[in-house]
Formats: C-alpha cells, structure tokens, sequence
C-alpha cells in the first residue's frame, strides 16, 4: 500500500487523511516516478530514477528500441512488464509513450524526456 498522488501532491480521503493506493494501481504509479524523477536527483536516493541520457544520444530510428531498453532496465524490479515505448517530439520536447502490462492488464503512461 502507497499514499495516491495526483499531479505530484498526496490526495486526501473524505476524512482528511492521506489517501492511499494498492494493486496495479500502486505499480503503475511506483512505475511513474521511477520513469519520471531524473536518476541522482533525490539526495536521500539517489539511485532513484532514469537516466534517459542514452535516449538524447541515440539515432532516430533507434530511439523506439533504446527507450524501450531504458524503460525495462529501470523497472525491472518490479513485478510488470515493459511491452513497447514509442518516441515522440513535439516543440522540442521529446516524450516517450510506454505500455506496462500489469496483473494482466496494460496501462499506457507518458514521460516527458
């Protein structure tokens, strides 16, 4: 069991109190931030993270595979799998599109790059 976040910020119950998450639910979101935080940028953990660099670097026709590599390697841990990540840009920033299959079921999330 995690405390839920929306848009960054913990969600309180109809009482007050921290509202909390479990389940696939849980994975997607725990999934989420490692994706999300810049590996290093948490000073109490700092192997917290992607380090999407990689990503930067590589070739366009290879970014689809090297984003998908990245994705799994952060996530390994994880009971889910990484079933595809497709690049894409947009004014300048570069978003990867990610399917998890979790329990069974599939949950599409975006990380900005």
């Amino acid at each position: 069991m995690d405390a839920k976040l929306k848009n960054g910020d913990l969600c309180m119950d109809a009482y007050g109190r921290i509202d909390t998450i479990k389940g696939a639910d849980e994975l997607a979101q725990r999934a989420m931030i490692r994706l999300s935080v810049k590996k290093g940028a948490g000073f109490l953990s700092p192997e917290l993270g992607t380090d999407w660099s990689p990503l930067l670097r590589a070739a366009r026709d290879r970014r689809n595979s090297e984003a998908l590599r990245i994705a799994a390697a952060a996530l390994e841990d994880l009971p889910l799998r990484v079933n595809s990540a497709v690049c894409a840009s947009a004014a300048g920033q570069l978003m990867v599109n990610l399917d998890l299959e979790i329990y069974d079921t599939v949950r599409t999330m975006s990380v900005n790059i």
